[in-house]
């Protein structure tokens, strides 16, 4: 059966883009009537403190979860109600004039003192532009930045089995601006925007924070200098310890860990045999078996040839010379051999997240200064 919305979306075709837009604006007013309506009855519910009898800490709260709705429309909604029912902007959202967003920015500006020359200079702007006046009307003294300086906080826990760290914090407002730049400055220069394996927002700035941390790691304090031979961060791993009776019937899924007694997983063990030696810690059944190195380093002479005939990160699209590596295409774990043609130069983001921590391999048929990648048809090789 055909209904009317399909019989007038069949038909759609032969109205104007004018009557379009109209049609949109009057249903933004409508919502905004049925937002108002939403206004009232929830003033009513906090007048009769249902948010305290339902076990809820705020109005904003048994919005979000009554309402099913994101806490920012249910902040607004809470707000609103707590606004004066004959305020201007509470009226013109009944009679449908503004829509619900203007309303309540417009109602938080006026709650945040603006004049009513600038109430009326902020119906003739976009509502993201009220948002910057409200900020800009918002009182906040000496006492309120103290506090909200006294309260920055970094907290970082591991999981029970170590292999995940958990990081979360708060700063004032300017210090947080500094550090979200400094991190997405950090990750634009590790990966191009244009690249097809580039990581969400999160992730970007996940990674710029470790590379920060190698960076500092490796940097003498004092001097400024890089730290001579292979660095801190890479010395902070640089020791594992393998318990033969977990590890071999795992294939080096357990039984590996840092001499901190950090959980090494075989992505983690596979990439620090890339980059070179490591020392090794065997026990077997309790008993020390061997202690030696495992891996081995590309020839200097070799790592020096190949990262001056690539002059970079040699993957398709990417200018990045950061922490520059030779990897190789067959790796040696299958034959690969130290030869400069199975060796190709990769910076550290498509070297350490898309090689050995997603799996990816380089597709050798792949021209040599444009390496492309192959996605994972298995799990990574066990080292």
């Amino acid at each position: 059966m055909e209904t009317k919305a399909t019989h007038l979306d069949r038909s759609l075709g032969q109205v104007s883009t004018d009557a379009i837009e109209q049609e949109l604006a009057a249903l933004e007013g409508l919502a905004g009537q049925v937002r108002a309506r939403q206004v009232t009855l929830l003033r009513e519910i906090d007048v009769r403190q249902v948010p305290d009898a339902d076990g809820c800490v705020s109005l904003k709260q048994w919005a979000t979860g009554r309402l099913d709705v994101h806490p920012t429309t249910a902040g607004e909604l809470a707000f609103l109600a707590k606004t004066e029912p004959t305020s201007p902007e509470i009226e013109a959202l009944t009679g449908g004039g503004v829509s619900f967003d203007r309303a309540a920015a417009c109602a938080r500006l006026r709650a945040a003192g603006a004049s009513e020359d600038t109430l009326e200079r902020s119906q003739g702007v976009a509502v993201t532009q009220i948002r910057r006046l409200i900020n800009q009307h918002q009182l906040t003294t000496r006492r309120d930045e103290t506090e909200a300086f006294t309260q920055r906080y970094l907290y970082a826990q591991f999981s029970l089995d170590t292999s995940w760290l958990q990081v979360h914090g708060g700063l004032p407002g300017v210090d947080g601006e500094r550090v979200l730049a400094g991190l997405d400055q950090r990750s634009d220069r590790l990966v191009s925007e244009h690249d097809e394996q580039r990581p969400r927002l999160a992730q970007r700035r996940a990674d710029a924070l470790v590379t920060w941390a190698m960076d500092e790691l490796d940097t003498d304090l004092t001097t400024g200098e890089p730290v001579d031979g292979e660095g801190r961060s890479h010395r902070l791993v640089g020791s594992i310890f393998i318990d033969a009776t977990l590890a071999g019937p795992t294939r080096g899924q357990a039984g590996a860990t840092t001499l901190n007694g950090l959980t090494v997983g075989p992505n983690t063990l596979h990439e620090l045999l890339c980059g070179g030696t490591i020392d090794v810690t065997l026990v077997d059944n309790g008993q020390l078996k061997a202690v030696g190195k495992a891996g081995s380093k590309i020839p200097p002479k070799t790592r020096r040839y190949v990262l001056a005939r690539d002059g970079g990160c040699t993957a398709d699209g990417c200018v990045s010379r950061y922490r520059l590596q030779p990897h190789h295409i067959l790796e040696r774990s299958h034959g690969g051999s130290d030869d400069p043609d199975n060796l190709v130069t990769l910076c550290w983001f498509h070297h350490h997240v898309v090689v050995h921590q997603r799996g990816y391999t380089i597709d050798p048929d792949s021209p040599p200064g444009r390496r492309r990648f192959t996605p994972p048809t298995r799990a990574p090789p066990h080292t």
